[in-house]
């Protein structure tokens, strides 16, 4: 019984419209949370991808726990999003 669930949660997740709006809660928990501006300001300061690397890393560890899933959830959706684009244009046709 708990892999009909699983399929229909995922299924139900794979919604558009659920896509969209988990997005914009996310979205909405970190700019609630973060001076966005701060952290912008602060990263064009690094001129060296490590250093970005180093400053985005210590950034994510150092927050809390909130904006840590709230970025993880976006980080997932979007890379779920992108696959799902992509796999739909390799299905259709071209018109050429």
């Amino acid at each position: 019984m708990r892999r009909v669930w699983g399929m229909y949660a995922l299924r139900w997740l794979a919604r558009p419209f659920i896509r969209v709006s988990i997005l914009a809660i996310a979205t909405v928990a970190i700019v609630g949370s973060v001076s966005v501006s701060s952290v912008l300001a602060n990263a064009t300061q690094k001129t060296d991808v490590f250093e970005f690397v180093k400053f985005a890393l210590s950034a994510f560890i150092n927050t809390r726990s909130v904006v840590q899933l709230a970025i993880l959830i976006l980080g997932v959706i979007i890379l779920w999003s992108v696959v799902d684009l992509t796999k739909s244009l390799q299905r259709q046709p071209s018109l050429a």
